[in-house]
């Protein structure tokens, strides 16, 4: 199963990711949004203070 982005640049930038990522390490693309953006979404919303501490 593949994800699919509206943004060129976001998929270009994770597709390169992906490719230059030591394949022992390399998650796969749904793990790594799950695991990465998420949290640095939920991350950005506490520093600015659009929510409070999680």
């Amino acid at each position: 199963m593949s994800v699919n982005f509206t943004d060129m640049r976001t998929e270009t930038r994770m597709n390169r990711f992906i490719q230059r990522t030591p394949t022992a390490i390399t998650p796969d693309q749904k793990e790594l949004i799950k695991n990465n953006a998420i949290n640095s979404y939920i991350d950005e919303l506490v520093r600015t203070k659009v929510v409070s501490n999680i």
